[in-house]
């Protein structure tokens, strides 16, 4: 098992750790943009102030470290554009352009 950071377009660290051929991401959330609105009440409701605005309006996860996966974002979005991802979840590397990095 191969540990590493990487850093996304928002420059936001992200803990990685290699399985064989597979990444396994340490990203508490996945933020789906083509459905989010800004409407920021993932925002608003997050108690580890985990999620903010991006530069195009849109959630991204600011502090993905303070995340306790509580999935209160997930449960309260009301277009369905977050989804809290289990701790040993793996990477797609087929995952649709759309989602957050």
């Amino acid at each position: 098992m191969v540990h590493g950071i990487v850093t996304s377009d928002l420059g936001v660290e992200q803990r990685q750790e290699t399985r064989g051929e597979k990444v396994v991401s340490k990203k508490p959330i996945k933020v789906m943009k083509e459905r989010c609105k800004g409407c920021d009440i993932c925002i608003s409701f997050c108690p580890h102030s985990v999620l903010n605005k991006g530069p195009d309006g849109k959630v991204v996860v600011s502090d993905p470290d303070a995340c306790r996966r509580c999935k209160l974002c997930e449960h309260l979005c009301p277009d369905f554009g977050l989804k809290v991802l289990d701790a040993d979840a793996v990477d797609d590397p087929d995952e649709e352009a759309g989602s957050d990095d």
